[in-house]
């Protein structure tokens, strides 16, 4: 991207004017909407990465200390591999969303980065996709939904339902934001 006034190359630039005519650069129209989204993404998957690393702590016992707890309860030794990989799986794309929220804060109001965060976005989507059909077809879809009897196993099934269906919304409202950003660059190039 370079100034429209005197054709400064734009490249690194973090300002709001050409550092050589001054020339007020655009501002990015999702620029807010990138911020909350990175928040969002930052502080959610901070969360899920220490879940998830707390509930693969606790596999084989607290800590290393053998039990006969939830393992059990959800398949048992049969479940493990699925389970070790469905946490393992997890952690790192709860990783990479860290990486994603962090990239959309710091480039929120960088014009020509839009199309990176609309590709990092996709990625997650493809990604999260191909997951949950791995649960599914392994068991440990089921093992979660069907996990216990009664009124706290449909209200299990009902949360897990919904979070399902959340997980997918926020990468959408981070492609919103970055089609936005993408667009106003598109128009200035």
């Amino acid at each position: 991207m370079s100034c429209k006034n005197c054709t400064y190359d734009l490249a690194g630039v973090r300002s709001d004017f050409c550092p050589s005519c001054g020339f007020k650069l655009p501002n990015a129209p999702a620029r807010v909407w990138l911020l909350v989204m990175g928040i969002i993404y930052i502080v959610f998957s901070s969360g899920a990465v220490l879940g998830y690393s707390f509930v693969l702590s606790f596999m084989d016992g607290f800590f290393g200390i053998p039990e006969t707890g939830w393992l059990e309860m959800y398949g048992g030794e049969a479940l493990r591999g699925a389970w070790t990989f469905y946490y393992g799986a997890y952690i790192i794309l709860e990783l990479y969303c860290v990486l994603m929220g962090v990239m959309a804060v710091f480039y929120r109001n960088n014009l020509p980065k839009s199309g990176m965060l609309f590709l990092l976005a996709i990625t997650e989507i493809i990604v999260r996709i191909t997951l949950t059909i791995i649960n599914i077809v392994s068991g440990t879809f089921s093992a979660l939904v069907g996990a216990s009897d009664g009124i706290f196993g449909n209200m299990m099934s009902i949360i897990l339902i919904f979070s399902m269906i959340f997980i997918f919304i926020y990468p959408v409202l981070y492609i919103i934001g970055a089609m936005k950003n993408k667009a106003a660059y598109e128009r200035i190039e």
